[in-house]
């Protein structure tokens, strides 16, 4: 019975630990295809908006990520969206705009 005690304290502890860092992977992951993103982008002649052209450069996206492209007038925006049902609405998403050339959102909470 001391046993069964120990493994539900030890399981309380562990399992909120577990879901913080999972989502601190997926918006780590979401970062990271950002930055891929763009470096796909500048790699081009001209800037795309497919998202299929930039992973014929190379790019790829982890999964549980969904990415968007938006490009006007010479400057493009890359959004990054971590498609988890473990992100609560309006959360885990990034943008990155070769303009400002930062990566903002607000993390997977």
């Amino acid at each position: 019975m001391v046993v069964v005690g120990v493994v539900g304290i030890l399981a309380a502890i562990a399992i909120p630990q577990f879901t913080s860092y999972r989502k601190s992977a997926f918006d780590a992951a979401a970062k990271a295809d950002l930055r891929n993103a763009a470096v796909s982008q500048e790699a081009g002649e001209k800037y795309t908006d497919s998202i299929d052209e930039l992973k014929a450069r190379g790019l790829r996206v982890s999964p549980g990520v969904e990415m968007s492209i938006v490009v006007s007038e010479g400057a493009y925006t890359i959004t990054a969206k971590v498609s988890s049902t473990s992100c609560a609405p309006g959360t885990g998403e990034y943008s990155y705009s070769n303009v400002t050339g930062r990566v903002e959102g607000k993390k997977c909470e």
